[in-house]
């Protein structure tokens, strides 16, 4: 067998065989390039088209639009905690080992679809980063900011393309319900300075959140390595490492954020 034929095998077996069939035919589900393409038109942008045709250029304010996009985000990521809640976690899910049900259940293709459409709005939060770019805020498009929303969209990706219900989709819900609370915040403090002054002492919260978020993942993610666990070891060998960077990242952020005024001052003089 040629090198081509056993790469050429090795993709039918990692993209089709071993994927979930029901989605097979969903936009963007045939195989990576599609993704792949989008991540890598969006960091060409970011880093260098975008900040290129901005150089000089005015900020743009884009006032409405982020009200808009904050908004559809509120309501979007409510209407997906509530559909995955319906769909398993209020009727026959468990905090344990759950399986993925790969059948044609109408509940088990609704969890799925779920993921999808998750996938989806994780799609759509790369908008942000252009946000930052026409607002001529690229400082804003930090490592953190730029690793977290490509590996998001990954994942999000890999699990629909596998593993679209089961234990995963309590991360579905986690985050999903963690951004309904963060894009109404983002859109009440972009409604007036007054507002935003007065809700600005609990925006270090939001962070807090996310943190325990990612610890709830960790820890959950660690029960699909028991022998007894159904779900392949790959997923949790891959998503705990990047949870525990992503953890890292936001504790560092948090730190140089909201930490001790004197010891910030003593880190910047260093």
């Amino acid at each position: 067998m040629s090198a081509m034929e056993s790469l050429s095998v090795m993709y039918s077996t990692l993209f089709e065989d071993m994927a979930d069939p029901r989605v097979r035919r969903w936009p963007l589900m045939g195989g990576p390039g599609p993704i792949l393409a989008i991540l890598g038109g969006y960091l060409l942008f970011v880093l260098w088209l975008g900040p290129l045709w901005m150089q000089h250029r005015k900020a743009k304010s884009l006032r409405l639009q982020i009200a808009v996009y904050n908004i559809f985000q509120v309501w979007s990521n409510y209407v997906i905690t509530v559909g995955v809640l319906n769909a398993g976690w209020l009727t026959h899910y468990t905090l344990g080992c759950q399986p993925v049900d790969y059948s044609d259940d109408p509940l088990a293709v609704r969890m799925a679809e779920l993921c999808w459409w998750t996938m989806v709005i994780k799609l759509m939060e790369l908008l942000e980063t252009v946000f930052f770019i026409l607002r001529k805020k690229p400082e804003q498009a930090s490592f953190l900011h730029l690793y977290h929303h490509v590996s998001t969209l990954l994942f999000s990706w890999i699990a629909v393309k596998y593993v679209p219900g089961g234990m995963p989709t309590l991360y579905v819900l986690l985050n999903c319900g963690v951004h309904v609370i963060m894009y109404l915040y983002y859109f009440l403090t972009g409604l007036s300075s007054s507002i935003r002054t007065f809700l600005n002492p609990w925006k270090k919260y939001l962070t807090i959140l996310q943190m325990v978020q990612f610890c709830v993942m960790v820890g959950h993610s660690a029960q699909a390595l028991a022998p007894s666990c159904p779900l392949h070891p790959a997923l949790p060998l891959s998503f705990i490492p990047n949870v525990l960077l992503v953890f890292h990242l936001f504790r560092q952020f948090y730190s140089s954020a909201y930490g001790d005024p004197r010891r910030r001052k003593s880190e910047r003089r260093e």
